[in-house]
């Protein structure tokens, strides 16, 4: 499946997040309830370049702790986590900050983010 997902070129990912997903999911559209399912943008820093990045990311919610993931080992949203796991998650239609722990498993890569209750 990873192969399937690097032959989609990395800038058509780009292009549909921020125009399509994005906007949506950062309005609450589409958000995980409580406890379920949902679309959520998780904001990081560039390791390297110290830029401001967003992504709309399938996520897994519990009360206050969110859970994403991705099949790509090399994505760089997840290394931004790696380096900085003071993030901003939209939850809701709203900003809020959470603190991300990344677990490296076999074939899939598991990010927990712990959301603050105050907005961000």
């Amino acid at each position: 499946m990873t192969a399937t997902l690097d032959l989609f070129p990395h800038a058509a990912f780009r292009a549909v997040n921020s125009v399509v997903v994005g906007p949506f999911t950062k309005r609450g559209i589409g958000a995980p309830p409580v406890v379920g399912v949902g679309t959520v943008t998780v904001a990081t820093t560039g390791r390297r370049s110290g830029r401001a990045h967003e992504v709309p990311l399938a996520a897994a919610r519990l009360g206050d702790t969110v859970v994403v993931s991705t099949v790509r080992p090399n994505s760089e949203w997840v290394r931004n986590l790696e380096s900085e796991p003071t993030t901003t998650i939209w939850l809701d239609g709203c900003a809020r900050q959470a603190e991300a722990s990344v677990q490296r498993l076999p074939g899939l890569t598991v990010a927990t983010l712990r959301v603050n209750r105050q907005r961000a």
